[in-house]
């Protein structure tokens, strides 16, 4: 995503030389400390590592200049700016004895001075012959003619140094997306799932296509009266969880309709009345067809995972943290139906609240796995159907410790012509 007018061109232009970084990595060659500290701040700004470079590699590099400074970034000194071969000699040493899979050299105005450049333009063909593979960027002035020269050689030419990081560090984002997804999105095979039904589909309905997907239902039973609430409670054990079952109401904590953690028969006793009360005071139409109990999916965590047709790319997937608290987070991505695992994984890994789902401070690591999964999967629906599919909403989705899966808590689903 390119964020400026001068990001655009910086990231097109990069993407044309079809040449990617195999790692996040970049070496730095500089004939000025101080710009070698603003590249560096803007690399770690944007995701990029700057290797430290092997002894053998600074060996080198200090046989060639005893004056330099041989880190990363590798600093000429003045003799950079009269020395030409000696920042393509650093540059050849990053690459052959670090293996850093891009390099930047900045030459500042010598461009302007036609026998320079001649011998920079030179150099600088060369090394890219030596390293088809290699993302090679350059920091400097120079006249239209060697710009188009080594554009079209495949060297990125800028003339800021700080865009330049930026562009590999895109180029780098580019490629772990690819290697990501390369081996796992291939085309999804046809499903044989039953379509969305004819009218506002409710939760029950969301809940058996939702298992068709192969996500795990958490377990409920449907009271219609105080007493059923309560013998399902006791049947369940432990803490339980009721909510109301209306084909009309949505958001059920909205009209007071979500009672959690209660324990035992008498509570979901109380709390069948109270949240018929509460229905009824707040969503007077609403049809009620009783109240819903399940057990507490204990030690996960609260996700949010839905389809929304957009009126031009057709329907879209979302993923988020949250559960109820999905609108005040706002932590959530999209992406284009279908896909698969590989870009389901790329989803999750790019919500704020990942390292939740990662083992943050001592947790359990989540099943990311079984998550990537099932988003995969709902794509695969939501592009089958997509002429008949309005949206679908699975929240809260827990996320259980690895190797337990994923369970859906609550789903609610609109087939295509329906009204809210």
């Amino acid at each position: 995503r390119a964020r400026s007018f001068d990001q655009f061109v910086d990231f097109a232009t990069a993407c044309a030389t079809g040449i990617h970084p195999a790692r996040a990595e970049l070496g730095l060659v500089t004939n000025s400390g101080g710009i070698g500290v603003l590249m560096a701040d803007a690399a770690a700004e944007c995701g990029l590592e700057l290797p430290t470079l092997p002894p053998q590699a600074q060996a080198k590099i200090r046989a060639l200049a005893p004056f330099a400074a041989p880190g990363n970034p590798a600093d000429t000194g003045a003799a950079g700016m009269s020395d030409v071969p000696l920042n393509i000699k650093f540059a050849d040493i990053m690459i052959e004895d670090a293996d850093c899979p891009a390099v930047i050299l900045f030459f500042a105005h010598l461009g302007l001075v036609p026998r320079m450049m001649e011998r920079i333009g030179a150099e600088l063909l060369a090394m890219r012959a030596r390293n088809p593979g290699r993302v090679l960027a350059i920091v400097i002035n120079t006249p239209r003619e060697w710009l188009n020269a080594l554009h079209d050689s495949g060297v990125l030419v800028f003339e800021d140094p700080t865009r330049a990081v930026e562009a590999v560090a895109m180029l780098a984002r580019v490629a772990r997306r690819r290697r990501e997804t390369a081996l796992v999105d291939a085309p999804l095979a046809p499903l044989s799932l039953p379509p969305p039904a004819r009218g506002f589909a409710g939760e029950q309905a969301a809940r058996r296509v939702v298992a068709e997907l192969g996500v795990r239902a958490a377990e409920s039973a449907l009271a219609r009266t105080a007493e059923e609430a309560a013998r399902a409670a006791a049947t369940f054990g432990g803490r339980v969880a009721l909510k109301i079952a209306s084909p009309d109401i949505a958001h059920k904590s909205e009209v007071g309709g979500v009672a959690l953690g209660l324990s035992g028969a008498d509570e979901a006793r109380a709390a069948f009345a109270r949240l018929l009360d509460n229905a009824a005071r707040r969503a007077p139409d609403a049809r009620i067809e009783g109240v819903l109990i399940s057990p507490m999916i204990e030690g996960g965590v609260e996700c949010i995972a839905g389809v929304t047709r957009d009126p031009t790319f057709g329907p879209m997937v979302m993923f988020g943290m949250g559960g109820i608290f999905v609108e005040i987070y706002k932590d959530n991505v999209l992406r284009q139906a279908p896909f698969g695992v590989g870009t389901a994984r790329e989803m999750i890994l790019a919500v704020k609240g990942f390292p939740l789902l990662d083992g943050a401070r001592g947790r359990a690591k989540m099943d990311v796995e079984a998550l990537a999964r099932a988003l995969s999967r709902l794509s695969a629906y939501a592009h089958h159907y997509r002429d008949a599919f309005e949206s679908l909403e699975i929240n809260p989705l827990i996320i259980l410790p690895r190797g337990e899966g994923v369970v859906a808590v609550d789903a609610l689903m609109l087939p295509r012509g329906s009204e809210t």
